[in-house]
């Protein structure tokens, strides 16, 4: 992947981009429920690969993971995806503002729709 330190900094803001950056070297997730079950990851590709009659996504920490049809659409480079771990499948997408949002204000992974572009207002 040459050059996505670039593509990064120049799609996020300064922090924003930093954050991301380290998250991607350091094959990073966060814990989405207390259980582990649940955690987020960051999509490393859109979901287009299709393998065994399901579409995978690369990512971190796991590498690569099925992808639900319903989100499939919407997954792309640097969007943080709601993996199963137990089924090895992403169940649905959210951008890094929205993703952080979430993780401030401590949302069960039940309470999301399957792609949020923004947290708060009518969005959930």
């Amino acid at each position: 992947m040459k050059g996505w330190k670039e593509t990064v900094r120049r799609k996020f803001r300064k922090r924003d981009a930093e954050d991301i950056i380290s998250a991607i070297e350091a094959d990073k997730y966060w814990k989405a429920s207390p259980d582990g079950r649940y955690i987020f990851v960051l999509a490393l590709t859109r979901a287009r690969t299709k393998l065994g009659g399901e579409y995978w996504a690369r990512c971190t920490a796991m590498g690569r993971v099925k992808v639900n049809p319903e989100i499939r659409k919407f997954v792309k480079r640097y969007m943080v995806m709601l993996v199963d771990r137990e089924e090895g499948r992403a169940l649905k997408v959210l951008t890094w503002s929205a993703f952080r949002k979430v993780m401030k204000a401590n949302v069960g992974p039940d309470a999301l729709p399957p792609f949020l572009r923004r947290f708060g207002g009518r969005n959930l």
